[in-house]
């Protein structure tokens, strides 16, 4: 059975009414009784539910997000940094792949200052199978040989090649741990 066909002049499409009460947003939108819908839908802004700053509408507030942003940190397991793997500022986009460039981004940073950071994990390329043709392939078809030979030669590249990009991980790093490196590299240079 198909849906019904209904024209755009048809009276079915749409209707004027008349004699009705309602809430409607300033996008014209009716939500009949529903105030806060309305309003909802109407507003950019709006007080945070939990502390009352002004936030947008879709959003945590700037406060709230930052006390939020501190709490998943401090739930984090804290290992130190082992010197090679890529670190991350905590829910930021900034990364650091050398110890040289960790290692100056703290030394701006004042010691009673948090700072959150946080050991990457590493994005492989996915390895590829015959079902990525299932659906060109006819009910129980079978990828050519020659298909299926560079299929296993390109999914040993794949595995072969290492990480194509790093992503922030679930493993705080130990910033006191860095400061006492750094404040032993600065004292070593001293003393040459």
């Amino acid at each position: 059975m198909t849906d019904k066909i209904i024209m755009y002049d048809s009276p079915e499409a749409a209707t004027y009414k008349t004699g009705i009460e309602g809430w409607v947003s300033r996008d014209g939108h009716f939500y009949g009784k529903d105030e806060h819908m309305a309003r909802w839908a109407g507003c950019t802004h709006m007080p945070c539910e939990k502390c009352g700053a002004i936030k947008e509408r879709n959003f945590w507030c700037n406060p709230c997000r930052e006390k939020r942003k501190a709490e998943e940190f401090t739930k984090l397991p804290v290992e130190k940094w082992d010197g090679t793997t890529p670190v991350c500022v905590f829910d930021s986009d900034t990364y650091f792949f050398d110890e040289g460039e960790l290692l100056d981004f703290l030394a701006d940073i004042p010691e009673d200052q948090e700072v959150h950071l946080c050991k990457c994990e590493p994005i492989h390329l996915r390895i590829i199978d015959s079902d990525y043709w299932c659906d060109d392939l006819p009910d129980e078809g079978e990828l050519p040989p020659e298909v299926e030979e560079a299929m296993e030669a390109l999914n040993k590249a794949i595995s072969a090649a290492g990480p194509v990009a790093w992503e922030e991980g679930s493993i705080a790093i130990d910033v006191a741990d860095l400061r006492s490196r750094m404040e032993n590299e600065q004292g070593e240079t001293v003393h040459e």
